[in-house]
């Protein structure tokens, strides 16, 4: 995540104050760092922050000064300590540097966040997002105050948040495909737990699909599911028929698949070739032609329901949401979010269904990660592998905020060892979780 854009200019500063604590000022806020407790970020004050020094260590700073301009690390902000004993510098893509000036040794690397954010959980109610970036720091955020409430370390990697029905609990899933639960409330954590490494799917559609390589399968509480192989080809399988279906109307390889646990006679696929409506259809020929398709399937036959437009955006990730109606969104390759929801209707005593476009929710280039449907309110919530959240209201009115989350400093990228210290605390620091 980038929110560290440390451009040159009135509201983006680097420095140190007195006490040594290194200062970083943006549009987003004040942050500090401890110059020896790396691993917490401190809401900081920017009238702390020092000039540069005119003392008998500008020698040397000099000499660093020129050693990572000739090798194109200057960055655009840079400072030193009001001591002279650290420099800082900062570069546009929020990443940090800081130099001890004595031995012209780097001896930390930091970033206001340490990667892209990797894995987003919502609660059902939209109020809460748990957000990781693929390291050893987990973060709460409460998305109605836009205020983070609670950072959680933990000793592995996260490779996957969740945060089951109730919000008192978040699940971590390991790399190692191990998880455990924590309490929220009274940070408590549960047996260490192993996942199962494949989903479940009925032992008939094992027997079916046994001889295809598959890349994906998408499934439901009752068994029915979407296939995907790596052919690009995508069937749909009945559980209580004991029937596989091919996904008829794709010209190129399918690419995206998702399935409805809400409403289970509904699947999805998406391929990135352009329809070719027939000339004498016109509706379909002024609707869809020319356009890639997402295709809603019924379960059952494998067949098209309704074919939905992209308006020329590529799909990267089909999902269902079904927390207070059923929408299908789809998450372009350019940022946006397209959104249709299933409207039923009674006619002639049948139910009918038809999908509707919602909106395209617009909000930066940076990939879409997860969504989020509140129940009582009509709003859409949705996570960026940048960062941000974007709180987006239905209505006319247009709302919204946007949240750009901070999701911490991962502990596994710093050198203890070059850290100029006395050896006790360099021993603190060594057992210090990797």
């Amino acid at each position: 995540m980038i929110v560290g854009q440390l451009q040159q200019g009135k509201e983006s500063v680097i420095g140190f104050d007195a006490d040594d604590y290194l200062i970083v000022k943006n549009e987003h806020g004040t942050y500090k760092w401890s110059t020896i407790a790396y691993d917490k970020i401190e809401l900081g004050n920017a009238k702390e922050i020092m000039t540069l020094p005119v003392s008998d260590e500008e020698q040397k700073i000099s000499a660093l000064e020129k050693r990572l301009r000739e090798s194109d690390l200057g960055g655009v902000c840079r400072r030193a300590s009001e001591n002279g004993r650290y420099y800082a510098v900062g570069f546009e893509s929020g990443y940090i540097q800081v130099w001890d000036v004595y031995t012209q040794d780097c001896i930390a690397n930091l970033s206001l966040s340490d990667s892209q954010i990797a894995t987003v959980a919502f609660t059902r109610d939209g109020k809460l997002a748990a957000l990781g970036s693929g390291g050893k720091l987990v973060q709460i955020w409460n998305v109605e105050h836009g205020k983070c409430i609670r950072t959680i370390h933990l000793l592995y990697r996260v490779s996957r948040v969740k945060l089951p029905v109730d919000g008192n609990t978040l699940e971590c899933q390991f790399s190692d495909g191990t998880y455990y639960r924590m309490d929220l409330k009274t940070g408590e954590k549960g047996e260490m737990k192993r996942t199962n490494t494949k989903p479940f799917v009925s032992k008939s559609l094992l027997k079916r699909i046994k001889s295809m390589k598959v890349k994906d399968i998408q499934f439901t509480s009752k068994g029915n599911a979407i296939v995907l192989t790596e052919k690009g080809d995508a069937f749909t399988w009945d559980e209580k028929l004991k029937r596989l279906n091919g996904c008829p109307g794709h010209n190129s390889p399918v690419t995206a698949i998702a399935v409805c646990s809400a409403d289970e006679r509904f699947a999805a696929s998406y391929s990135p070739e352009k329809y070719h409506a027939d000339r004498n259809d016109r509706k379909r020929r002024d609707l869809l032609d020319n356009q890639k398709l997402v295709r809603v399937r019924i379960i059952k036959t494998g067949q098209c329901q309704w074919r939905l437009p992209t308006k020329g955006r590529s799909i990267t990730k089909l999902q269902f949401f079904t927390s207070n109606r059923i929408i299908l969104a789809g998450y372009a390759s350019n940022g946006d979010i397209l959104l249709w929801e299933l409207i039923n209707e009674q006619k002639y005593g049948r139910e009918i269904g038809h999908w509707e476009s919602v909106e395209i929710v617009r909000n930066n280039q940076a990939e879409p990660l997860e969504c989020a449907f509140p129940e009582k309110k009509k709003t859409f919530i949705s996570a960026y592998a940048d960062g941000t959240i974007l709180i987006r209201s239905f209505s006319s009115s247009r709302d919204q905020r946007i949240i750009a989350t901070i999701p911490g400093i991962d502990a596994g990228v710093f050198r203890w060892k070059n850290l100029y210290c006395d050896e006790d605390l360099l021993k603190m620091l060594e057992g210090y979780p990797h």
